[in-house]
């Protein structure tokens, strides 16, 4: 049979979210090790942002010892997540956004001071 006649398998379940605005569904947060071994993997619904998983996925790693150092993009770039990992031993490297966030400018915004 074609794939356009056949009927699609229904999805859904607790980690899947709603779909809005092109943005839904399930995404995948894993950590890694340096040789591209994984080491946790967690499944969570689309909507929340990936500093707020970070928690959740390193309480379910496959491995005992927790890792020493964890990298991430500039979404990972939060004062509060590096304090809570720095907590549990744990450096987080990630690039710098451009500067706190309530200094952040916008479009169509002009950023005053000295």
């Amino acid at each position: 049979m074609p794939p356009s006649l056949q009927a699609a398998g229904e999805k859904g379940g607790s980690g899947v979210g709603a779909i809005k605005c092109g943005k839904g569904g399930t995404q995948l947060v894993a950590v890694a090790d340096r040789s591209g071994h994984p080491l946790a993997l967690h499944a969570a619904s689309a909507s929340p942002h990936e500093i707020t998983l970070v928690q959740d996925t390193l309480a379910q790693r496959h491995v005992a010892a927790q890792p020493a150092r964890l990298i991430g993009d500039r979404a990972y770039d939060s004062d509060r997540l590096d304090a809570e990992l720095a907590v549990q031993g744990i450096e987080l490297i990630s690039a710098y956004l451009a500067g706190p966030a309530s200094s952040w400018i916008g479009p169509g915004q002009i950023r005053g001071g000295p």
